[in-house]
């Protein structure tokens, strides 16, 4: 789900819709409430702020999905590019520790 593959060889917008709402009924959902309650409540810092709010931010465009019949790609790229965006920030900065 990170990258725009689908939308770049025209699959059909309806199947990239329900592709990411399986996606994120069977693994991302879950994989934030772990790392929210596993990781993040355990610490107190502006990463770990940043991080929660890349996940509120990726939820709300989740929840406009089931919201919305989406017609044109630009909640999707936008969502392609925030978790993106997350998974470079979670990698470089938050986990760089590791």
């Amino acid at each position: 789900m990170e990258n725009k593959q689908g939308i770049n060889t025209g699959i059909a917008i309806h199947r990239i819709k329900q592709y990411i709402i399986f996606f994120w009924e069977n693994h991302l959902e879950q994989h934030f409430k772990e790392e929210e309650n596993l990781l993040f409540n355990t610490m107190n810092d502006d990463k770990i702020i940043v991080a929660i709010q890349q996940h509120k931010n990726i939820r709300g465009k989740i929840k406009a999905l089931y919201e919305n019949d989406i017609t044109d790609t630009l909640l999707l790229q936008q969502l392609a590019e925030d978790l993106n965006h997350h998974i470079r920030y979670e990698e470089r900065v938050l986990f760089s520790f590791f």
